[in-house]
């Protein structure tokens, strides 16, 4: 019987035989596209809640997710499949053709595009991706993006043990490094250097209420730091950079790490670097939930999965050394061979040298 791992290992390659194929490949296209926009439409909605003027007494927040809520609710009754495609041409299509009109002709989207069509230069292109382990977030990216964040979700020390992979590589190949540090990695005592900028978490905790909250924390806290581009960003924990009052009680971290990202975002485009963040989940690491996929199927991660690269992260044992070593799977398709002991006493004094 074949190992977890094998399993894993095999159904990667078989998707990449399946896309090479043309029938495959045009259900992947379509499948991707009608995802793309729910993710325009989801943006626009959000915009629109914001900028009503008869909601400015309204829990916008508490609004949005009763919006989404009912339609994922609707979306799974029964429906016909003639009466989807009328209403598909006679709604949908004619309104993602406004939408993306009126995204062109926004400021923000119609300056992006000008720049891609003005320079297209192997400069440019050798920039777009860290050169990191792509932990295949995609088929062929040469290492982590650059488009938008990527929150990796998963129990701490899993986590934990990631940070310290991406902060060595950083450190050891003279890259600019801004942390948001915090109780995941506990670096308080780590003094900062021209390579390492780190941000204590009473500093940076709700630095993503607003954009000009973000604003004030990068001119309070980074910029006058920084000697040279920032290469990368690691935050220990999103959903503690939203702490908004606009939000509702009992919010989850996921949604509220949602919330963050809408703002944490813009960081990708500020310093053209990936921006790595964590949400950590809070069961034992001994935890038969360790050996699991973190559940992203709910409404509460739906955010995230449209506007930033969600990536799970759990583990399998080892068949050879079950107590001893263990296979890191993220993303749900890279495999990571990791000692235990590595994990459970991760090191971080590389920073002070």
């Amino acid at each position: 019987m074949s190992s977890e791992k094998e399993l894993i290992q095999s159904a990667s390659e078989k998707m990449r035989e399946l896309l090479a194929k043309g029938d495959y490949l045009e259900l992947f296209v379509s499948m991707k596209t009608l995802r793309q926009a729910y993710g325009l439409f989801y943006k626009y909605l959000q915009e629109k809640l914001k900028t009503d003027p008869s909601l400015k007494d309204f829990n916008n927040e508490l609004l949005e997710d009763f919006f989404v809520s009912s339609i994922q609710y609707a979306s799974l009754r029964p429906f016909d499949s003639i009466l989807f495609l009328q209403t598909f041409k006679k709604h949908v299509v004619p309104n993602l053709t406004n939408l993306v009109n009126y995204l062109f002709h926004s400021s923000s989207v119609g300056e992006e595009e000008e720049n891609q069509n003005k320079d297209s230069s192997s400069l440019e292109k050798e920039m777009n991706y860290y050169p990191f382990a792509t932990w295949k977030l995609h088929v062929d990216d040469p290492g982590l993006p650059t488009d938008k964040p990527i929150t990796l979700v998963g129990q701490e020390k899993l986590l934990k043990y990631l940070l310290k992979l991406l902060m060595w590589e950083s450190y050891s190949n003279f890259h600019t490094l801004v942390h948001l540090r915090g109780p995941l990695t506990s670096l308080e005592d780590v003094p900062p250097s021209s390579r390492y900028i780190p941000v204590d978490y009473r500093n940076w905790r709700g630095c993503a209420n607003s954009e000009s909250s973000l604003i004030t924390f990068l001119h309070n806290f980074v910029f006058d730091k920084i000697n040279d581009r920032v290469d990368l960003v690691i935050i220990d924990d999103l959903s503690n950079c939203y702490t908004s009052k606009n939000s509702y009680e009992n919010r989850p971290a996921a949604a509220k790490a949602g919330d963050a990202n809408k703002v944490i975002s813009s960081l990708c485009s500020r310093f053209y670097c990936p921006v790595v963040c964590c949400l950590p989940l809070t069961f034992s690491y001994d935890s038969e939930e360790t050996l699991q996929p973190p559940d992203v199927n709910t409404l509460d991660y739906e955010q995230l999965k449209y506007f930033s690269y969600l990536t799970t992260v759990y583990k399998i044992k080892d068949e050879e050394y079950p107590d001893k070593k263990c296979d890191l799977v993220i993303n749900n398709n890279f495999i990571l061979s990791v000692w235990e002991d590595d994990i459970c006493n991760v090191d971080f004094s590389f920073l002070t040298t």
